[in-house]
């Protein structure tokens, strides 16, 4: 019977410890491999991962040792061949040399041998770009569409538009709030995870059709898709929370004004049905950052997250929020005290973190968003309170 094997070599400056957890922790895994994964860590544990194309491989370790060597047995979802993979971790003065063997006797393995490969190398592009910069080679080449989502609504079959960008390719292509984005270049489009698939299908400079839903009518229009902007990282923790601490301490400037002498009847009466009223939006808020706190504790302590996106919108949440602070003052108090713990959270980030230059910088990306996220809601609260007037 006919035999394969693929050998890759690379050096890649990071240590060694840092090249094993990427192949022996979930959170690792999904920060270059995949999208969600499970990963048992001892010989015999299993092993999981699969993209959000609905592709998947799934096997078990077949030998461990830290900061050397790891060992699997794997197959596609859909394939009953299997191969066995050995990476093997040699640690030099300042970096490391990794060696993967994938090897296999499998006919319909042998077919897609090619393949598989351009796999694994596009797969070790994104470790060593992440490893070494912080920046994921996944995000960096999928377009940017420039726009905010918001709730769904019964019926409907799209995502959502909350808004869009000033001068981002969403707005270009005729997309306005409200409407129903249905798919990118031919791929639907009906979650968060079906958007990142059809984005990571193409490329900046690409011409795509998108089409999208708009009060029953459905529309199509031709866009141009354009290169995903990559801030510069910070370096440092003190960095990373200075950063969010000014940002933070404008919003609630801002919030303060925008709230003052306003009567706890306005802050409890919803614009109109199905609209957040403007302790509804603190509530909100509040859960929000919530759960930036969540996602941070579980980059610390390497723990997977979930494919899953919740920001703090269900019902049952913000009814709980308004119960604990049933006023305006102590939900703000509670809300700009939560602001608080963030940056003090960020702040306390220990170096060990820091230089996992690929979490670290996943932390450095959300920072850059999470005031954007308050000031849309800020400017909704502001429009609330103008339509009692």
């Amino acid at each position: 019977m006919s035999q394969a094997t693929i050998t890759l070599t690379r050096t890649i400056n990071a240590p060694a410890e840092q090249l094993y957890r990427a192949f022996t922790n979930a959170q690792a895994l999904r920060e270059w491999f995949c999208d969600i994964a499970t990963a048992q860590s001892r010989v015999g544990g299993g092993f999981y991962v699969a993209w959000n194309n609905g592709d998947a491989l799934l096997g078990k370790y077949t030998a461990l040792e830290p900061n050397k060597m790891v060992g699997l047995r794997l197959r596609a979802m859909d394939d009953t061949d299997r191969s066995t993979l050995t990476i093997t971790l040699d640690a030099q003065a300042k970096a490391t040399i990794l060696t993967l063997v994938d090897t296999s006797d499998g006919a319909q393995w042998l077919q897609i041998k090619d393949e598989v490969e351009k796999g694994w190398r596009e797969a070790l592009d994104v470790l060593q770009t992440g490893l070494e910069t912080g920046v994921d080679l996944r995000e960096a080449r999928r377009p940017m569409l420039g726009i905010a989502l918001t709730g769904t609504q019964p019926g409907d079959t799209g995502i959502r538009l909350g808004g869009v960008v000033d001068g981002m390719d969403a707005q270009r292509a005729g997309l306005q709030k409200d409407d129903q984005l249905l798919s990118i270049g031919g791929k639907a489009t009906p979650d968060w995870s079906a958007l990142t698939v059809a984005l990571g299908a193409q490329r900046a400079g690409d011409t795509v059709i998108v089409t999208y839903d708009r009060a029953g009518q459905q529309h199509q229009s031709q866009v141009t898709l354009s290169p995903r902007p990559m801030p510069p990282m910070p370096t440092t923790a003190a960095e990373i929370a200075d950063q969010l601490g000014q940002s933070y301490a404008a919003i609630c400037n801002e919030m303060n004004a925008l709230l003052n002498g306003v009567t706890e009847q306005q802050a409890t009466q919803p614009p109109a049905p199905g609209e957040w009223s403007v302790k509804e939006a603190l509530a909100h808020l509040l859960l929000s950052e919530r759960v930036i706190q969540c996602r941070i504790g579980w980059l610390l302590g390497d723990l997977e997250s979930g494919p899953d996106n919740w920001d703090g919108s269900l019902p049952a949440q913000i009814t709980a929020v308004l119960a604990a602070y049933p006023t305006l003052a102590a939900l703000t108090q509670a809300f700009q005290t939560s602001l608080t713990e963030t940056i003090a959270l960020l702040a306390a980030l220990p170096p060990s973190f820091v230089a996992q230059k690929r979490s670290f910088n996943r932390i450095a990306q959300e920072v850059a968003t999470w005031s954007d996220h308050i000031r849309d809601h800020l400017a909704q609260i502001g429009a609330a309170l103008a339509g009692q007037e």
